[in-house]
């Protein structure tokens, strides 16, 4: 999601920091825009996203049973629409809900 926002790939500035402590880091460049995700664990083995269809989607998940985006564009508003119509979507047409554990994990 950040990198979808900001263009920046955390963990690759991170390794470059890391391989050469003693260079002068320079930070990318960043692009301004606003992000956010959505995930979900699908009904589906692999459910069609195919008319999840904005261009603001810059990512698909692609798990067995999952359903998922990240979204990016200039607008917070946009970003925000997104994510709601994703939300209603999704509960409606792919949500699987899993039964809560009878025992608690080690």
């Amino acid at each position: 999601m950040v990198e979808a926002a900001t263009g920046v790939n955390l963990w690759s500035e991170w390794a470059k920091v890391e391989i050469d402590r003693d260079a002068i880091y320079t930070p990318p460049v960043t692009k301004q825009l606003h992000a956010g995700t959505i995930i979900s664990l699908a009904k589906q083995e692999q459910p069609d996203t195919s008319s999840f269809n904005d261009s603001e989607i810059t990512y698909r998940i692609n798990k067995k049973n999952h359903i998922g985006f990240i979204v990016a564009s200039q607008q917070p508003e946009r970003v925000a629409d997104l994510l709601n119509n994703y939300s209603e979507r999704i509960a409606k047409d792919y949500l699987a809900v899993m039964p809560a554990a009878t025992k608690a994990i080690d």
